[in-house]
């Protein structure tokens, strides 16, 4: 039977070729898992980047619209135009309002007028 002791010492004998191959394959393994990380990360910032740059067109179209909608505010017409346009269409509908009243009078006169008119019509083909 074999000893606690000599199972220890083979377990912790030094093999050069083992223990190399074993630092190599696990120096690797760190090795390619940071190039993976570091590639995964690169991906991850490239999509980011394209990302703002999208957030950035975004920005730039909505100021535009902004700008535009500011310029479309500062040429319409404020309080005081729409005051003055009110009371000018006022006006304008109180003058409407005696023009009319003037052409239904001048629509009774030449009423009267062609009544009197068929009436002289009517006596000259009678007794003419």
């Amino acid at each position: 039977m074999v000893g606690g002791r000599e199972v220890m010492q083979a377990l912790f004998d030094f093999d050069a070729t083992v223990s190399l191959s074993l630092v190599f394959a696990m120096a690797s393994a760190i090795f390619s898992w940071w190039r993976t990380r570091e590639a995964a990360s690169a991906k991850v910032i490239a999509r980011t980047d394209a990302k703002i740059e999208g957030v950035k067109t975004s920005l730039t179209g909505l100021d535009m619209r902004l700008t535009q909608a500011e310029h479309d505010l500062a040429t319409m017409p404020g309080s005081k135009e729409l005051n003055a346009l009110t009371l000018a269409l006022t006006e304008v509908r109180g003058e409407l309002r005696t023009m009319n009243a003037v052409i239904n009078g001048q629509s009774q006169i030449m009423e009267r007028i062609e009544s009197s008119v068929s009436r002289h019509e009517d006596h000259l083909r009678t007794h003419g």
